[in-house]
């Protein structure tokens, strides 16, 4: 049968049995020869797979049919062809399967020949570029010559785009490699981060509670029955002494182990402690200094040698130890003020450990503190910015006076101003809840305005009591003494200023003195909410070439801050860098494409809110912040910081709120906006999501207990999230979710093995009632001997710890016998070697424990009951039981002495006469007691205090 293919090939010859046999003979020849040239082109990649497509196209038969006599002239053009192919692709690189592609092959050829010779000069340039491109498409950059070829990406874009794609990439590849970036969900994140902030809140409650509870653990319980020399006793005396009251320097000596108790943290100055605290006292674990810079190493001295450790805390940029108020002159103007040493310089000079606390938290505002932190700071304190932080709440009023020099040396018209402004503050129901601060340069102004408000107070006395009984009274006080105060709002009176005719010296006081730059600082930074600076001149009066003095160029820096806002400050360019500005310029852009006018990197510190959205009704306020997980979020140091303390922050100040994760807006962009837009929304129109907020409030009863639903937590409260949680922050949700869920809050004082917390160690005697067995005579019967040994297994299982011969008597009563003899003491001696105990000595008694019991770790002592006739001598009471007695006394009593702790020892057994045996017992187990490190013993032997 002949093949169909064959059939339909040469169906112009083949007639099957019609067939001219020799035709088809020499038609299939010349195939085989076209086939056989076709064969050789083809790992060519030339010309001929184009006319091998034709002709299979086409059919052999229609190709021989009427031009076989010239199919070799067309063959050997065709090689010919070939070859200038080859040499084109070698040196120009042209890609001639882009023309094999194309529909009409050989008029799209003609055409694209036509074009290379009209721009021949061009062509090795396109040839380079085919090259090129070439190479780019085989480094997996087809997809950008595609676009660039159709003009979507313009020549000076392609490196860009380049750079995109390959950034794109980079970070896919990283993404991917990594399965907490590659499975992150933000809002199992944002979930996870919530519940670490419920857990931080409970364990910060639950560790407030637990410092209460081992402080109040501490202190006696109050009562009757404490030892005259016990230092509760003392007390307790001294307080009932009112005629005759002991000095608090001897009080103090008398009880320094129940004072320390009572008072484990005392506030005292220097001065104080010089004066109440003696030498001998024993020492604090730690002193505290604060506001060092203002202390003389001199006076610091006496606290220093009172303490084993000691923190000393101080800013080196504000006011140091000064001379100025050891001199009764008012001529400020010519003072000599002499700035001394102060115990942080001494410090800092030592080179002792340093820490420094860079966040800022007193201004409520940030133009509050930025002149001083862009001055003096460098830019390093931590502050955070406003939602109002295109307004400045550092005002500059100008006021029409004059300084009188060399007469008052004070400025009555801005002493006026101040007054009238604290007047319209008082009259104000709203305004006088801020509390008010005024400072001035020099005394006199300062004794001024006081006058000046005096005699306004009188005249509307109603005011008096907003400034005067408040939480914070007003204060008027200079630059040398309002080191250490704030106030919600602060006035500044500059005093100095033109004279009568109009000029203005340079001299200010202590400001012109060296340091007085500090003293500037102090005062430019004491306000939370507002500050207001009263002058009589414009900051382009002071001169500085007339000066050198820092305090003075401070003066006008800060004066021109007051005038013209942050703009008059300097900023360096790592200060004004934009810190995420990809992915913030992505997102600020689609809200300005949504009509909403956003700021990029909000603040004048390091710290930036990333994005701010302005309020469209007040456009000096934002009504939102977004806050991104760039540099801000990183450079936080723990995860409490960024996760908790930042924001709470931020929110304390007034903003709302929107956290965006990066690998969400890069996912999923269109979905984040619109959660942006729908904060923005809720945040300008609450009224039309009331109904909302009512019906989710209604839903709330599908919650559990602490506020969060099921999802987000296992059954014992584990934080679960559908994952993206970062090492660092999983780690210390995990830690303190352990902590608080398990409730393994270490306790330092914990001993397991032994009750030692009082009164929980007393416990009542158990005696054990022995059957008649039989009389004397069958004790001594080899029978008896089983019988014997199971009385004292009874009796050691009832009341171990025991004494031998205590436990003997009872024992002998089973066989009516009052008394031993050499021979039954030979019977019990050898029971004994029979019977598991561990034995104990005291004072020549011996004691006999269960094996299970160790002596060392026995934490309890028991005592007979009301009524009881069979009871213990203290002599038959092992040491290691009255030493627990001994320890609770001391307990008790905190601080006793050594006499007074025998005789109160001996009343917890019941005795209330100390005879020698007493005395020997309660001796031995006092000296077992320090032993043990319960109690200590002063080193004349006459005072027993309980172990710190």
């Amino acid at each position: 049968s002949i093949n169909p293919d064959f059939e339909a090939a040469f169906k112009d010859v083949y007639q099957k049995e019609n067939t001219d046999w020799d035709k088809l003979t020499v038609v299939y020849e010349k195939h085989l020869a076209l086939c056989k040239i076709f064969a050789e082109s083809e790992s060519k990649s030339g010309f001929y797979p184009i006319l091998s497509s034709l002709v299979t196209g086409g059919g052999v038969a229609d190709l021989v049919k009427d031009e076989a006599e010239g199919l070799q002239t067309f063959i050997e053009k065709s090689k010919a062809c070939l070859a200038i192919e080859n040499e084109l692709i070698a040196k120009y690189g042209l890609d001639w399967n882009a023309f094999r592609k194309e529909e009409d092959l050989i008029s799209t050829l003609f055409e694209r020949c036509a074009g290379w010779i009209s721009h021949a000069e061009e062509l090795r340039s396109y040839a380079a570029f085919c090259n090129a491109e070439k190479k780019a498409n085989e480094l997996g950059l087809a997809e950008l010559t595609e676009q660039y070829r159709k003009g979507v990406i313009k020549e000076d874009a392609f490196v860009p785009a380049f750079e995109c794609n390959f950034a794109k990439a980079a970070a896919s590849g990283a993404i991917s490699s990594r399965d907490v970036l590659s499975h992150f969900n933000g809002a199992g994140f944002t979930a996870a981060i919530e519940r670490f902030c419920e857990i931080s809140d409970k364990f910060e409650k639950l560790t407030q509670e637990e410092v209460v509870a081992r402080l109040s653990a501490k202190i006696p319980e109050a009562g009757e029955g404490f030892a005259g020399s016990s230092e509760i006793g003392i007390l307790r005396k001294a307080i009932k002494s009112q005629r005759r009251a002991m000095p608090i320097r001897k009080l103090f000596n008398e009880i320094p182990v129940l004072l320390r108790r009572m008072c484990p943290c005392m506030l005292m100055s220097p001065i104080s402690v010089a004066q109440y605290i003696d030498p001998s006292f024993p020492k604090f674990d730690l002193v505290i200094f604060d506001e060092a810079s203002q202390l003389p190493t001199g006076e610091s001295v006496g606290a220093l040698a009172r303490g084993e450790n000691v923190i000393v805390v101080g800013d080196p940029k504000q006011l140091p130890p000064t001379s100025f108020f050891m001199t009764n002159q008012h001529d400020e103007e010519n003072i000599e003020v002499e700035d001394m040493e102060s115990l942080l310089d001494d410090c800092l000079a030592l080179s002792m450990p340093q820490n420094h606390l860079l966040w800022h938290y007193r201004s409520r505002h940030e133009s509050l503190i930025a002149y001083s932190n862009m001055t003096y700071y460098d830019n390093k304190l931590y502050t955070f910015p406003s939602p109002n932080d295109r307004v400045s709440e550092v005002k500059w009023v100008y006021v029409e006076g004059q300084y009188d020099r060399g007469k008052t040396k004070q400025n009555r018209a801005e002493a006026e101003a101040v007054v009238e402004e604290i007047l319209r503050r008082l009259r104000d129901e709203e305004l006088r809840k801020s509390s008010i601060g005024v400072v001035t340069f020099s005394s006199v102004q300062q004794e001024l305005i006081d006058d000046l408000m005096q005699e306004a107070l009188h005249k509307e006395p109603e005011l008096e009591q907003y400034c005067v009984n408040v939480e914070e009274p007003l204060f008027i006080k200079n630059l040398e003494n309002v080191q250490g105060d704030e106030r919600d709002v602060i006035l500044f009176s500059v005093g100095y200023g033109p004279d009568a005719n109009g000029r203005v010296a340079m001299n200010f006081g202590p400001l012109n003195q060296d340091g007085g730059w500090r003293r500037l600082n102090v005062a430019i930074s004491r306000s939370r909410k507002s500050m207001m600076i009263y002058s009589s001149f414009r900051p382009e009066k002071l001169d500085l070439s007339r000066t050198s003095a820092a305090g003075i160029v401070g003066l006008k820096g800060f004066l021109e801050f007051a005038a013209r806002g942050k703009n008059a400050l300097y900023q360096s360019a790592d200060t004004i860098k934009l810190r995420n500005s990809d992915v913030a310029k992505s997102i600020a852009a689609r809200l300005n494409e949504a009509g909403y006018d956003a700021d990029l990197d909000i603040g004048t510190s390091e710290y930036k809110v990333d994005i701010g959205v302005m309020d469209p009704e007040n456009p000096d306020k934002y009504c939102l912040g977004i806050l991104l997980d760039g540099e801000n979020y990183m450079a936080a140091a723990t995860a409490r910081d960024r996760n908790l303390g930042q924001p709470s922050v931020l929110q304390g100040l007034g903003w709302n709120l929107h956290r965006v994760w990066t690998l969400d807006w890069l996912d999923t962009p269109e979905r984040e906006f619109a959660k942006i837009e729908d904060v923005i929304k809720r945040i300008l129109h609450p009224e039309l999501y009331a109904e909302e907020a009512d019906a989710a409030e209604g839903h709330n009863d599908d919650l559990d207990s602490d506020g969060s639903s099921d999802s987000n937590a296992d059954d014992t409260g584990a934080v679960t999230t559908d994952g993206g949680v970062s090492e660092e922050d999983a780690e210390v949700i995990d830690e303190v979710n352990t902590e608080v869920i398990a409730g393994s809050i270490s306790t330092d004082n914990a001993q397991p093995t032994e009750p030692v917390n009082r009164p929980s160690a007393r416990r009542e005697y158990v005696h054990v009632e022995l059957p008649t067995l039989g009389d004397s005579e069958d004790f001594y019967e080899p029978k008896t001997k089983l019988q014997i040994m199971k009385a004292m297994e009874k009796t050691l299982q009832a009341e171990a710890p025991v004494e031998y011969d205590y436990m003997k008597k009872k024992v002998l009563l089973c066989w009516g016998m009052m008394r031993n003899t050499p021979k039954s003491d030979a019977i019990f001696e050898e029971i004994l070697r029979e019977v598991p105990v561990t034995q104990t000595n005291t004072a020549g008694n011996t004691f006999l424990w269960l094996q299970n019991i160790d002596p060392c770790k026995y934490g309890i002592y028991r005592l007979h009951a009301e009524g009881d006739l069979e009871k213990r001598t203290l002599s038959q009471i092992p040491a290691e039981e009255v030493v627990n007695a001994v320890r609770e006394v001391v307990d008790v009593n905190v601080s006793l002495s050594r006499d007074d702790l025998v005789k109160e020892t001996a009343k917890v057994f019941g005795f209330n006469r100390v005879t020698a045996s007493i005395d020997q017992v309660v001796g031995i187990a006092i000296s077992y007691a320090e032993q043990r490190g319960f109690v200590e013993i002063s080193e004349d032997g006459m005072k027993v205090t309980q172990k710190q």
